[in-house]
């Protein structure tokens, strides 16, 4: 069984930007985000696979963790694509969830219920 990262509300915004775009490419419905059409441009698999486990690893690493949003960052970040515009929606789509009060709502909703015990996974 491969290792799983689960989202929480106390991590910080870095690791649950990364397991939205992680979940993104992986294009299954039913599993947030899922946007028909692929409207982002992220890199190839082959690419985007090792870099998502390597800003993992960066970000669990690094001594301004977990206190450093994403906005502090970005350079960080737009490696997973391959062009600022997709960056830039994806960024805003991603605030615009999780940084709201729909956002929290939906995560303390989720967490409540006793039959789930994720809300998405990271797995390499």
């Amino acid at each position: 069984m491969k290792p799983e990262r689960i989202l929480t509300v106390e991590a910080s915004d870095s690791l649950n930007f990364l397991l939205y775009v992680h979940n993104y490419a992986k294009q299954e419905k039913h599993c947030y985000p899922y946007i028909p059409g692929n409207p982002w441009n992220l890199q190839e698999q082959s690419i985007l696979r090792p870099l998502l486990q390597q800003l993992w690893n960066e970000t669990l690493a690094d001594s301004t963790y977990p206190s450093l949003p994403i906005d502090h960052q970005k350079e960080r970040f737009r490696s997973l694509f391959c062009d600022e515009i997709s960056f830039e929606y994806c960024l805003d789509t991603f605030y615009s969830w999780w940084g709201s009060m729909a956002g929290s709502m939906a995560i303390e909703r989720f967490v409540d219920q006793d039959s789930h015990n994720s809300l998405y996974t990271f797995s390499f």
